[in-house]
């Protein structure tokens, strides 16, 4: 056997239905951690507590998470994962 085939015996290619698995799995993390935050700084601003620029990051964060959900993941590989900016 050469190295070539070895190497594709011990490290087969991910199937498709492998590679939206994880997609699935990357885009449920992403909700999450945007819900939590979505979730204070709703209170913040039911509280009355939230400053102006709490208020823009709340509408942020909530774009991001509609665009995190409207991931289609049988297009992996070629997914166009969102960016949220307030992240960076």
């Amino acid at each position: 056997m050469t190295d070539k085939e070895i190497n594709a015996y011990f490290n087969p290619p991910t199937s498709k239905e492998q590679l939206i698995a994880e997609a699935e799995v990357k885009k449920q993390l992403l909700a999450d951690e945007a819900e939590k935050i979505i979730t204070i700084l709703e209170r913040k601003v039911r509280l009355g507590i939230a400053t102006d620029d709490e208020k823009d990051l709340l509408t942020e964060w909530e774009i991001y998470s509609i665009k995190v959900a409207d991931i289609d993941t049988s297009l992996v590989p070629v997914i166009d994962w969102p960016k949220n900016h307030s992240l960076n």
